[in-house]
């Protein structure tokens, strides 16, 4: 290392993650108890970093100094803004105006500069990347299953949706069916009933012919205007002819609608078979999401079998791993999450 500064220029470009392995891996012994809380500190940067500008969350290296002001309103909440300003100024050690993870955790847990600089690694650095590159295989496998499941239970909702308005649609031309259809039969009777005067027959026959001319769809008659209605009759077979062409009309509009509701259940129904096919699909990316689980397990053992062993990687990495297993459904779950975290150095 040329300089300490350089160092830390280079630790500060550092993503997040990689920033809290290399502080934990350097003082293990002494700060393990504190892991948590640096774990903690992680997620708090990767979530205020995805509020901010910069929107690079788990890929990004540092806050600016409004988000980093932020973050220790949040995380060192006994601190007075004057008290702030001070120590943000003071871990600012490459002097870029902004914050990041690891001269936060230089700050907080008061190391020496050249200390952390120099942090030893450990050994068996190949056989821990190799358990990190599975590690981010995971995260942004599960983060497209997490994306899914939003999505499908978004699809779902709507789903539901549609179905309850097909049904009262359904339901409602069904209604203006039979009702138009009994006023029709209740008037062609009065008309029939040899007991009903010349002038109740008239009556009738004229109220038969203005109602049929009246289109029973309540949609469509929403959109006839009062100028376009009928609203006198002079002759007799005008009112006639006219009453069968709306009759013949309506038919045709009845017809239709119904054929508009088929076409609506049918793409309800193709809607329900490509929710169950993104389920499936799901099933398979759990399946997957597991099997990778217990691939990264295998290579954490594995890591801690050689001398000089990084701890504080291990650790961070398999913290990781525990809580991408939050998110998995309950029965393929590895962790027993009423439970904090536990490390096994062994």
């Amino acid at each position: 290392m040329s300089s300490v500064h350089e160092m830390f220029v280079k630790l500060s470009a550092m993503r997040y993650s990689e920033q809290a392995i290399w502080f934990l891996n350097g003082f293990w012994a002494e700060e393990k108890g504190n892991a948590e809380t640096v774990y903690n500190a992680y997620e708090k940067f990767v979530e205020l970093d995805m509020e901010s500008d910069k929107k690079k969350g788990e890929e990004g290296n540092e806050l600016d100094h409004f988000w980093a002001a932020r973050f220790l309103e949040v995380f060192d909440k006994a601190m007075t803004a004057k008290a702030r300003k001070e120590a943000l100024a003071k871990m600012d050690v490459d002097q870029n105006g902004n914050m990041s993870l690891i001269e936060y955790l230089t700050w907080k847990y008061d190391k020496e500069l050249k200390h952390v600089a120099d942090a030893p690694q450990g050994d068996n650095q190949d056989a821990l990347a190799k358990a990190q590159a599975k590690m981010d295989e995971v995260s942004k496998a599960l983060a497209l299953v997490l994306a899914a499941i939003e999505k499908l239970k978004a699809d779902q909702v709507k789903l539901a949706q549609l179905k309850v308005e097909l049904e009262a649609a359904v339901a409602a031309l069904r209604a203006e069916e039979e009702a138009y259809a009994k006023k029709c039969n209740d008037l062609q009777a009065k008309i029939d009933n040899p007991a009903t005067s010349g002038m109740q027959k008239a009556k009738a026959t004229n109220e038969l012919a203005q109602f049929k001319s009246e289109d029973p769809l309540p949609l469509r008659r929403a959109k006839i205007t009062q100028e376009a209605a009928l609203r006198k009759v002079q002759k007799q077979r005008k009112i006639a002819e006219e009453a069968q062409r709306a009759a013949e009309e309506k038919k045709a509009a009845l017809v239709e609608a119904e054929r508009a509701l088929e076409a609506t259940k049918r793409a309800l129904e193709e809607k329900e078979a490509a929710l169950k096919v993104a389920v499936d699909e799901l099933e398979v990316a759990y399946n997957e999401l597991s099997a990778q689980f217990v691939s990264i397990e295998e290579e954490l053992t594995a890591a801690k079998q050689g001398g000089g062993t990084p701890h504080g990687a291990l650790w961070f990495t398999g913290r990781e791993l525990y809580e991408k297993d939050f998110y998995l459904p309950t029965a393929r779950r590895r962790y027993d999450h009423s439970k904090p975290f536990q490390y096994s150095e062994n």
